[in-house]
């Protein structure tokens, strides 16, 4: 997968009768490839949670870290496993066997490409001293040293930094932490966003296994929804859990 220079535009231009041949198909393998974005990112397709709920015990048997290294972090994925499809009807099972007889070379070749914003070009190998990949909270894409003499690094930007300078939840209300207890009535407040169980004892000053034992609690009563992002499991309040929080901190303001 080799980033496309930001700001790039692709135009197709029809010429003579090739507008008549316009035409719309379906491609299932298309489909089943641009699914793993949720997998990478279930914030930003929300929508299909319902969908993950219900694949999570057939997905729980699929070799997760290799279907997530076919999506990166801005979430493309490789072309050749989304072909053009050429019929409205078109079947897994062919396109499957399609993608059997990509070329080696169109396949992850073994070089690393980083997109710079500079007309910096060089390529060298790594041998002896391998490629150092280094996460900071200071840049929003990927970026290399310029010079070829220095050590391969690839720089790129550290997740969750969106979350880094928010302010600590706030408390959960009174009337929530009498219904339910304080810790569940605390957990129930502060996902409202997802999170990780190790992330939210992290947070809640708590054990994880404690963590663990209030949100199956949570989820079994409805309150919580759960997804599965590479070896973690999300958890977000539910359309219910929201109607509690709101209402019982409703009733304590009003009270």
């Amino acid at each position: 997968m080799e980033p496309r220079r930001s700001g790039g535009l692709i135009e197709y231009e029809l010429a003579g009768m090739d507008v008549a041949d316009v035409r719309f198909a379906v491609s299932p393998l298309t489909e089943l490839t641009l699914s793993l974005r949720t997998f990478r990112d279930l914030g930003r397709y929300p929508v299909h949670l319902p969908w993950l709920q219900r694949t999570e015990q057939a997905r729980s048997a699929l070799d997760l870290p290799l279907l997530l290294a076919l999506t990166n972090s801005v979430l493309w994925t490789p072309d050749y496993l989304t072909p053009r499809p050429y019929s409205p009807l078109t079947r897994i099972g062919d396109e499957l066997a399609a993608v059997e007889n990509v070329p080696d070379a169109r396949m992850l070749d073994g070089v690393v490409r980083v997109r710079l914003g500079t007309d910096a070009r060089f390529r060298r190998p790594t041998t002896g001293e391998g490629l150092t990949l280094v996460p900071t909270l200071f840049t929003r894409g990927a970026t290399a040293p310029i010079s070829p003499e220095e050590p391969p690094v690839v720089m790129y930007g550290a997740r969750g930094v969106g979350t880094l300078w928010q302010a600590e939840p706030r408390r959960a209300p009174e009337a929530l932490a009498g219904l339910v207890g304080a810790p569940r009535a605390g957990l129930l407040t502060v996902l409202a966003a997802p999170a990780s169980s190790t992330e939210l004892a992290g947070r809640l000053g708590v054990t994880t296994s404690a963590v663990n034992q209030h949100l199956r609690a949570l989820r079994s009563a409805g309150l919580l929804t759960s997804a599965r992002h590479g070896r973690s499991v999300l958890y977000l309040r539910s359309e219910l859990g929201d109607a509690l929080v709101a209402g019982v901190g409703g009733a304590s303001a009003r009270a």
